[in-house]
């Protein structure tokens, strides 16, 4: 009972990020973790759902670019790092080809599996 209180006098995380903004997920931190590593991830996610109501702090539900759902829970304002738009993905040009007299390179993209190759006019 004493516990259940002490929960409840508790106040509620503020909400830090929005519906629809881009994010990164943040990799698992330990103690020998150094700061030259790789902090995120580099695929993007747009912020689907927030749950606010069943809990002291909010949970935020992502999906992909594509608008696909992230399988595997929620995800918590620790988590999550937020990105601006014009960031930049990371690629790398796999093969160049002209198609209707314009030049274009096949790239894959660091952190997206090869479904996300497209092709790019150059």
């Amino acid at each position: 009972m004493k516990r259940k209180l002490e929960i409840n006098a508790r106040k509620k995380q503020k909400i830090k990020y929005h519906l629809g903004q881009t994010v990164r997920v943040q990799y698992a931190r330990n103690k020998m973790t150094r700061s030259y590593n790789e902090q995120a991830g580099s695929q993007r996610y747009v912020i689907h759902r927030i749950d606010t109501i069943s809990r002291l702090y909010p949970l935020y539900y992502l999906k992909d670019e594509r608008g696909v759902l992230l399988k595997g829970g929620a995800f918590l304002q620790s988590q999550l790092v937020p990105i601006r738009l014009s960031d930049k993905y990371r690629g790398t040009v796999l093969e160049t080809f002209k198609k209707k007299g314009k030049k274009y390179a096949k790239m894959k993209f660091k952190g997206y599996a090869d479904e996300w190759n497209e092709d790019v006019l150059i």
